[in-house]
């Protein structure tokens, strides 16, 4: 229950790591009017079935509108099942740039 003062979108982002990263991917491509920016760290991109990544982004963000967020998405490759990891990721970012015109 806290004010926030008015902060121009290019000026807030959000940042996390696994379902934190999830969630600030979510939040900048369903809220680009709010955040400008978004870390998404370690992803859990594979949670609910790749949800994010064929359910949601595709209705969102407009290709190629200058006012789209800028993303930061990373995924390491060492310890644990990285593999499960890597690829949801890398099936995101690929979907970033082909159907929404980031590079």
């Amino acid at each position: 229950n806290y004010r926030l003062p008015e902060l121009a979108p290019a000026t807030l982002g959000t940042l996390g790591s696994s379902l934190g990263g999830l969630l600030s991917c979510y939040a900048a491509a369903t809220r680009p009017h709010v955040y400008g920016r978004a870390g998404c760290m370690s992803p859990s991109l594979w949670w609910a079935s790749e949800d994010f990544r064929l359910n949601v982004l595709p209705k969102s963000l407009p290709a190629s509108d200058p006012r789209s967020p800028l993303l930061y998405l990373d995924s390491g490759d060492v310890g644990g099942d990285a593999s499960s990891i890597e690829a949801p990721t890398k099936a995101t970012c690929d979907a970033f740039e082909q159907e929404k015109g980031y590079r």
